[in-house]
């Protein structure tokens, strides 16, 4: 089945599940929450895996490559076959992100993957309930948010076993690396190269790539880019 066509089922059936939750707890739906809950479950894979907006492209890049594969191997408890074989890469590149500590807390730990999963979800959940304890009864909003286990439980049932590889990761960290760095800098694509370092052009290529729209006013004239020093960037 086609991936978005797969999200779209997934999506329609965590909604109608939350819509059922949310009259008991809260005694409305809140369209707001539902939307914001069920898209971060649609792409929980990479969800919890924070995003280094401090850090230049390149570098930020690395560390999120770095956790996402050490997230698969907990998930796959170890087993390097395994992660390479879902990420479609190969078996050295995953040992490179294996030392001592992290085999350690792999054996020490031995999480079952169904168990990270749930908890995962269930911090979504939490984490969404908790940015609208302003606008939503603080009372009924705690009894959705003492329930969030259980929720998170039912919701298990309701994602399909779902993988990406790394270069879809990838993919997706590097819309929404650009996307926020473009917003910092107001739509500046010159000043975002620089602050991000990397090639003007290769931003350029990134920004049509993922479809990231900006206030082309602030694109500059090719001959002027010839002449700007980039050093190192990509």
């Amino acid at each position: 089945m086609d991936n978005k066509l797969e999200d779209l089922i997934t999506e329609h059936k965590i909604e109608s599940f939350l819509d059922k939750v949310m009259k008991k707890h809260l005694g409305v739906t809140v369209e707001e929450i539902k939307k914001d809950i069920s898209n971060k479950l649609i792409h929980s894979l990479i969800e919890d895996i924070n995003i280094d907006f401090d850090l230049d492209f390149k570098t930020s890049k690395k560390k999120f490559k770095n956790d996402f594969i050490k997230k698969q191997l907990l998930l796959e408890r170890g087993n390097v076959s395994n992660v390479a074989k879902t990420l479609n890469i190969d078996r050295r590149s995953v040992h490179r992100h294996l030392n001592k500590e992290f085999t350690s807390k792999i054996r020490s730990d031995l999480i079952k993957p169904y168990t990270i999963k749930q908890r995962e979800i269930e911090m979504i959940i939490k984490n969404t309930l908790t940015n609208y304890n302003k606008i939503i009864n603080k009372e009924y909003l705690e009894q959705m948010y003492c329930d969030s286990k259980n929720i998170s439980k039912k919701i298990i049932q309701l994602v399909p076993p779902r993988t990406i590889t790394l270069k879809e990761a990838e993919a997706i960290f590097e819309k929404k690396y650009i996307t926020k760095k473009l917003e910092d800098n107001y739509d500046d694509v010159m000043k975002t190269s620089k602050n991000i370092k990397i090639r003007y052009e290769t931003l350029l290529r990134k920004l049509k790539k993922y479809n990231i729209t900006f206030n082309p006013l602030f694109m500059k004239d090719p001959k002027d880019v010839e002449t700007e020093s980039y050093g190192n960037y990509q």
